[in-house]
């Protein structure tokens, strides 16, 4: 195969997760926009979102490539999905926490210090909240997911769509 063709490929695979969370990411953005207008915080601009997007939808497939991703074969549903929704929020949870921490780690070249600037400066709850909403996500991204996976693409789209 091309590496042409594995690219498309690739891209096809990735782009149904990418729009769900472009989507969900900047409905997202945009309520914490109205929150914090009134702090004169900036919400992220589309670009941030696009990449934010882009990276986790990725994130999502090469987690959905490790050989432990469904745990729990012959079990309902419900159990793949609540497994895959908590290996998606920890691997953002990781990559949003590295993103603010590998910066600092250089510029202090001290994993202690960079970790100690990294606590102080973090809003916590904001934090906290972005991630609930990514837990909302995630839940419903991996329902859809395994009903793909249990009912077939071509019933789903059949049962959607009408065609």
């Amino acid at each position: 195969m091309s590496w042409r063709k594995k690219i498309g490929r690739e891209i096809l695979r990735v782009f149904p997760a990418f729009i769900f969370f472009l989507v969900a990411f900047y409905l997202i953005n945009m309520i914490e926009g109205l929150f914090l207008k009134s702090h004169g915080i900036a919400p992220f601009s589309f670009y941030e979102v696009v990449i934010a997007a882009a990276l986790v939808a990725k994130i999502l497939l090469v987690i959905n490539n490790l050989p432990f991703i469904n745990a729990f074969p012959g079990k309902p549903l419900i159990c793949n999905v609540v497994w895959k929704t908590f290996l998606y929020e920890l691997s953002t949870i990781i990559v949003r926490v590295s993103l603010l921490l590998i910066p600092k780690i250089f510029a202090t070249k001290s994993f202690t210090r960079a970790y100690v600037a990294t606590i102080e400066s973090m809003d916590i709850e904001r934090f906290l909240a972005i991630q609930l909403c990514y837990i909302l996500l995630f839940f419903t991204f991996s329902s859809a997911q395994e009903l793909i996976i249990a009912l077939g693409a071509e019933k789903m789209r059949k049962m959607f769509f009408g065609r």
